[in-house]
């Protein structure tokens, strides 16, 4: 409720929208053909077909919510999503605990990369991107 106190629309120049419309629909093809993408992986990685249009209304849905919240736009975490994928998790409380992560990280007042250990995240990072790299390259001559 509050969020929208922080927006005086009285300072917004709406003669800027209509410059910025060739970047939004640019934007939206980019996030909508990212998303087909993410949702192919996810579904070649589970060896099984995802529905492809419910999974975009998904998304769609995110974004516009996002939106209305002067959020980012987006699509699926790939690697988060094959992460808990391979972990046999299926439970919605993934979710909803990431969720409650997200929501720690935004309103703590502590900034969390001052505390983390940094090499952790970034070994992480190689070590997903390492994995993924291993299995597209070696594992699918097999």
């Amino acid at each position: 409720r509050e969020l929208i106190h922080l927006v005086d629309f009285n300072l917004v120049h709406w003669s800027m929208i209509k410059k910025c419309m060739g970047t939004w629909v640019g934007m939206l093809f980019v996030v909508a053909f990212a998303s087909c993408l993410d949702i192919a992986a996810v579904s070649i990685d589970m060896g099984k077909p995802l529905d492809t249009n419910k999974e975009m209304v998904t998304v769609g849905a995110s974004n516009f919510m996002s939106g209305l919240c002067f959020g980012f736009t987006g699509s699926y975490i790939f690697s988060q999503t094959i992460f808990t994928y391979r972990t046999g998790c299926h439970s919605r409380l993934v979710g909803v605990f990431i969720m409650a992560a997200y929501l720690f990280v935004c309103v703590s007042p502590i900034n969390i990369l001052s505390v983390a250990p940094l090499f952790f995240l970034g070994s992480t990072l190689i070590f997903i991107g390492y994995d993924l790299l291993w299995e597209w390259l070696i594992d699918i001559r097999e």
